[in-house]
């Protein structure tokens, strides 16, 4: 309820949080989950000025059609529906007026709030160390729209080798700032976790998964590049006009790339690959030069509950049954 009545950097963190599913309970997860979905927007004439302020002429000026009703609204940004001169739909990103302000005063009050925790709770609060550093590298990233527009146009041009129904949207330079991000508009299309839609359009869930699995896992085991934000808010499923079970995948959001070394990615290649072919002893080794624990027993046992879902005792063949959920969660504690 905090995070959604102060939105910005409270409703990101919760929204971070309720990503990591086998790292927080499965309550904190599900609860926060809500925060994916629309946030409060900005006060309309904020938007304007800020448009101006941006752009350089407020959105008449510049659009044929300009709706200043948002679309969709979240913590970082809202987005805008428009029409170009040349009668091309754009999506137009918007970032909150005043975010970068109330995320100053956000942060110091998340590492206030990590410094109590480590008091009165060191136990727990050591496990999570980790996590505010790089929430904190994450925000600076996402601050920025022109980086975003950088990393969807590379991101595009890398798919398009793929021959994958899987495709980025069109940024229009002239019109993209550091808080104010321009793009194709996706139109005919709906949110990848919507079942009934795909039903309806006579889509193949399974190949739809598949096609945005091997898009992600491409770009990060091949490029190096981790999408790091590909929550369902963020993908839409466009159906064919001619209605023969084809599809697109759009990947909207861009903000939040991690980029893998080389050494790193080659060793992540090799973990796969070793998990896949069961040579245990290879994933070990792998998985113990990334870090995943203390021991090669304890690295490997991690890595194949995190990758795989399998436990240390399965000895089936990869990918033939998952565990119970409450067996994944005793084995991970």
């Amino acid at each position: 309820r905090s995070a959604k009545r102060h939105g910005g950097l409270l409703c990101k963190f919760g929204q971070h949080i309720s990503t990591l599913r086998l790292a927080v309970p499965p309550e904190y997860s599900r609860i926060l989950k809500g925060l994916t979905d629309k946030q409060p927007s900005s006060n309309p004439g904020r938007v304007a000025n800020l448009l101006c302020d941006e752009l350089g002429a407020c959105a008449q000026d510049i659009f044929a059609e300009w709706d200043p009703e948002p679309l969709a609204s979240a913590s970082i940004a809202q987005v805008h529906r428009a029409r170009l001169s040349d009668g091309r739909l754009v999506a137009v990103k918007v970032m909150h007026p005043g975010l970068e302000t109330r995320i100053t005063g956000s942060m110091i009050a998340l590492r206030m709030a990590f410094r109590l925790a480590s008091i009165f709770f060191p136990t727990v609060a050591h496990d999570w160390t980790w996590l505010l550093p790089e929430f904190e590298d994450a925000i600076q990233l996402e601050l920025d729209l022109v980086q975003e527009a950088v990393n969807c146009t590379r991101t595009k041009s890398l798919l398009r080798d793929f021959k994958l129904p899987v495709d980025t949207p069109q940024v229009i330079w002239p019109l993209t700032t550091r808080r104010v991000l321009t793009m194709h508009f996706v139109d005919n299309a709906h949110r990848v976790d919507d079942l009934d839609s795909h039903s309806r359009h006579g889509l193949n869930n399974a190949e739809i998964a598949q096609a945005l699995v091997v898009a992600v896992a491409t770009l990060a085991y091949e490029h190096g590049l981790v999408l790091a934000d590909p929550h369902h808010a963020n993908v839409l499923t466009q159906p064919s006009q001619k209605n023969n079970g084809k599809f697109t995948l759009w990947l909207l959001d861009h903000g939040l790339y991690r980029r893998l070394d080389e050494s790193t990615r080659r060793t992540l290649c090799r973990l796969w690959e070793a998990l896949a072919s069961r040579q245990f002893g290879v994933a070990a080794e792998a998985a113990h030069t990334l870090g995943l624990g203390r021991t090669k027993e304890e690295a490997l046992a991690l890595a194949r509950l995190m990758l795989t879902a399998n436990l240390a005792s399965d000895q089936s063949a990869l990918g033939t049954e998952l565990p119970k959920k409450d067996a994944v969660f005793a084995e991970l504690k």
